[in-house]
């Protein structure tokens, strides 16, 4: 084990503890994106049996399924608002007349909707190239497509597409906020880049938990029960611990007090502008 491993292997006969990492069969996942779980219960609860028969855990996403579910449907939105403003103020459209350009797009090909606008508003060549690519980037992003798919289809066949993919991406991966936490890797899985999500606690019974595949396979339960691939290793099973035990003891204030330090600041401001 390198000494900046997240996670590590862990023997079968080992018990239960905090930290394992279970996998979770389809019918479990049920279309949830949800991958994996960390156990959250308390070594000692698992180990004096104080757990109630259940295993609780912090659900785990790819990166990519988390991506798509938390991050991508409102940025996709952003991309094509901003896509409408353009296409507003170059072809000088109405806002009526942008509410009925995006009905347009959902019933009719980008190109044809541009070869009629281009004609009927007698634009630039330059001006049509713009509206063009435009309009296929909308279409594409009103499509069923996944988010993460279309943003790669948006800048497809750009020539810096793949750094724009990339740097799209990232902007994702930097929006990860105090509810989450990012590991690299998952012992044994090949697909890099996981999400705990530490805002959310799921369980499943103990029983329906297994420490590996033929224990699983020979309990008949394969299709809705979970098994461990492996652990967090000690830095950040503690880690992860320290993160889920401040994300619930966190105490709020009121915003009357948060309304008082933007006065605090205004005056302060003010005081400066005045020469006091």
């Amino acid at each position: 084990m390198s000494a900046t491993s997240e996670t590590e292997a862990v023997d079968s006969v080992c018990a239960f503890a905090q930290g394992d990492i279970l996998s979770f069969s389809e019918e479990i996942n049920d279309g949830t994106g949800v991958s994996f779980g960390i156990v959250i219960n308390a070594d000692c609860d698992l180990e004096n049996k104080k757990n109630d028969g259940v295993i609780s855990y912090l659900p785990t996403y790819t990166l990519r399924s988390y991506l798509n579910k938390f991050w991508g449907p409102k940025h996709i939105t952003s991309l094509s608002n901003d896509i409408l403003r353009q296409i507003q103020q170059t072809c000088k459209l109405s806002n009526n007349e942008i509410s009925d350009l995006l009905a347009w797009v959902q019933d009719e090909s980008p190109d044809s909707i541009a070869t009629k606008l281009i004609e009927r508003l007698n634009l630039k060549k330059s001006t049509a190239d713009s509206l063009s690519m435009w309009l296929e980037r909308l279409d594409i992003l009103l499509s069923d497509k996944e988010p993460l798919q279309k943003i790669s289809s948006v800048y497809r066949n750009d020539d810096d597409g793949h750094r724009q993919v990339i740097k799209q991406i990232s902007a994702g991966r930097q929006s990860i906020g105090d509810g989450s936490f990012f590991i690299s890797e998952i012992y044994g899985q090949a697909t890099l880049g996981y999400v705990i999500r530490l805002s959310r606690i799921l369980s499943l019974p103990m029983d329906l938990c297994f420490s590996d595949k033929a224990k699983r396979l020979s309990s008949g339960l394969d299709d809705r029960s979970a098994i461990r691939v492996g652990r967090l290793t000690p830095t950040y099973k503690y880690r992860i611990a320290q993160l889920f035990s401040n994300q619930y003891s966190r105490i709020g204030l009121p915003n009357e007090l948060m309304a008082l330090s933007e006065i605090a600041i205004d005056e302060l401001a003010t005081a400066l502008r005045l020469g006091r």
